[in-house]
């Protein structure tokens, strides 16, 4: 019995010990992550807008990433300088800094790219769709193409 009661009484220090040191958690890390990307993202950044998918027409762009942030809503046309908030510029040019591997791109403003499988000699892949021998479709997980873009005309030596 005072082997149990020396190991309970062992347990109980060791958490009076662990409880005096601040204790912090993924949610908190996360917190602060998104606090500082927050802040970041709402300064304003000065740039020419680019529309790649239709060039010359305006390009309504609706986005919203942050809570108690009004929903940016803008037509941009093509060609025209603009003043706008960096995160509506992440958006635009398909970068996310909350993505879980930064050198992945977030893929926005952009659609994927479709096509015909050809098979070794070049010719178009047969399918048994329906037993009809339809021509296969496929779709590349890695290919996408941009919409449209935000070119930046500040530039800064930070990184």
């Amino acid at each position: 019995m005072s082997r149990l009661k020396n190991k309970v009484e062992e347990s109980v220090d060791e958490t009076k010990t662990l409880s005096s040191e601040p204790v912090f958690s993924q949610k908190d890390e996360a917190k602060s992550l998104l606090a500082k990307v927050k802040e970041e993202g709402m300064k304003m950044i000065r740039g020419r807008f680019r529309n790649l998918d239709h060039p010359g027409e305006p390009q309504p762009i609706i986005h919203g990433k942050f809570k108690n942030v009004p929903i940016f809503d803008k037509i941009l046309e093509d060609g025209k300088i603009y003043t706008i908030p960096k995160y509506v510029a992440w958006f635009i040019n398909g970068e996310d800094p909350l993505a879980p591997q930064a050198s992945e791109r977030a893929n926005t403003c952009c659609f994927k790219i479709h096509g015909l499988e050809l098979d070794a000699s070049g010719a178009l892949k047969q399918g048994n769709m329906m037993g009809e021998g339809l021509p296969v479709i496929g779709v590349s997980p890695d290919k996408y193409k941009q919409r449209c873009s935000f070119e930046s005309l500040e530039f800064s030596m930070e990184k």
